[in-house]
């Protein structure tokens, strides 16, 4: 597996969005999928969570996963860090950034983004620490989520409280 730092992901992410596919007329539908995106992995992680807690040979073990295989989840959950990297980077924000184009003040968007900066810095620094953590083991995230406290299930949460608040900001300026 090739070392992708969330981080840079990101940025490049952000780049990627705004030099070739920038919004020019609607974006908070982006921000609603990017909710559910971020939704989804958190699922994912909760259900290999409760797959690794569940007793071996127990029926319906298998069918606890959501998103993944018995046989890929070690390296679903590797993923998880540059997947939200990613969906923070290429939707959410620039999703909120262009909210202009829908008629939403250029204050209020500047003010929001600002609000949520030290969410998303804490967030993208969290996903690089996982990733560095994880990059040659999964075993010890294998462990916090049976244990029922999981760095990465904290990240996931974290980046879907965020895109949260912005669904909620949408709706505020009935764009969404």
């Amino acid at each position: 597996m090739t070392l992708t730092i969330p981080s840079r992901v990101f940025r490049a992410a952000m780049k990627q969005r705004k030099a070739n596919h920038p919004f020019k007329r609607v974006s908070a539908y982006k921000v609603q999928e990017s909710w559910d995106i971020l939704h989804h992995n958190l699922a994912t992680v909760g259900s290999i969570a409760e797959y690794l807690s569940a007793p071996r040979g127990s029926y319906g073990r298998s069918g606890i996963l959501v998103g993944c295989t018995e046989e890929d989840k070690g390296y679903r959950l590797k993923r998880v860090p540059e997947i939200v990297a990613h969906e923070l980077g290429y939707n959410l924000i620039p999703a909120l950034m262009a909210l202009g184009v829908e008629g939403v003040p250029e204050a209020d968007i500047i003010a929001f983004l600002q609000s949520i900066k030290p969410q998303v810095d804490r967030i993208l620094a969290d996903c690089d620490a996982i990733q560095m953590a994880t990059r040659r083991s999964i075993k010890s995230e294998y462990a916090a989520l049976k244990a029922g406290y999981s760095p990465l299930a904290v990240a996931c949460a974290d980046a879907l409280d965020v895109a949260e608040q912005a669904v909620a900001f949408c709706k505020e300026h009935g764009v969404l």
